[in-house]
């Protein structure tokens, strides 16, 4: 059920950086799996210049239709969506550019 890759050919200094990382990561997702906090995840880290470091995915994607996840396994994301403007906001007010007062 897990899948975890680098993509070829050479590995930049970026990926060369986070490859611990993604081993780390690797381990962390397999051990959520096994112990059931996860049933399905799919993480994709790219380098600053856009280039994918790291693809990883684990487990199914729907307790009803058990289909492995994979790259190309969508997500709904409703609920991810807030963290996602959250995280904008505070960038924003990080640089001054809004304020939360």
């Amino acid at each position: 059920d897990f899948h975890c890759g680098l993509p070829p050919p050479q590995p930049s200094a970026a990926q060369t950086v986070l490859m611990p990382h993604q081993l780390s990561l690797s381990a962390l997702l397999s051990t959520l799996h096994a112990e059931g906090h996860i049933l399905g995840a799919q993480l994709a880290v790219l380098d600053h210049n856009g280039s994918l470091v790291a693809d990883c995915s684990i487990g199914h994607g729907s307790w009803r239709d058990p289909f492995p996840v994979c790259s190309s396994t969508p997500f709904n994301l409703c609920e991810l969506s807030k963290l996602f403007v959250a995280l904008s906001v505070l960038c924003l007010v990080e640089r001054g550019a809004i304020s939360l007062a």
